[in-house]
């Protein structure tokens, strides 16, 4: 069955070609967190509450960024695949953005309350 008029493809390789694009732009996402964000390690060697204010702002940018990646991600698939490949696009950014921000998060929480640190 051609599912694609361009080039051909079978509904396997179609679907394929879908998840391989929406996961290479989920792990660029990942890769933008390692920019934006500090690493875990460093988190928990924080003893100041100024020093965690930091990453929890370095955290809200990279979630904002990652809203726009994840938006552009969609985009690019939607135009190639339609509905299939957005919705490939949501879910594997998604994915990658809530493990990045629960992951930090919990650095966050468990640095501030090894160091008695109040972030109200």
């Amino acid at each position: 069955m051609n599912v694609s008029s361009d080039n051909n493809l079978s509904i396997a390789e179609y679907y394929a070609e879908i998840m391989g694009q929406a996961l290479l732009f989920a792990v660029l996402q990942m890769s933008i967190s390692t920019v934006e964000l500090e690493n875990r390690s460093d988190v928990y060697r924080i003893k100041t509450k100024e020093d965690l204010v930091i990453v929890q702002e370095s955290l809200k940018t990279y979630v904002q960024i990652a809203i726009l990646w994840t938006i552009a991600s969609i985009l690019i698939l939607f135009g190639k695949f339609g509905f299939v490949g957005g919705i490939a696009a949501l879910v594997c950014n998604v994915i990658i953005l809530l493990w990045v921000y629960f992951t930090y998060k919990n650095a966050i929480n468990l640095t501030a309350k090894k160091n008695k640190i109040s972030l109200n």
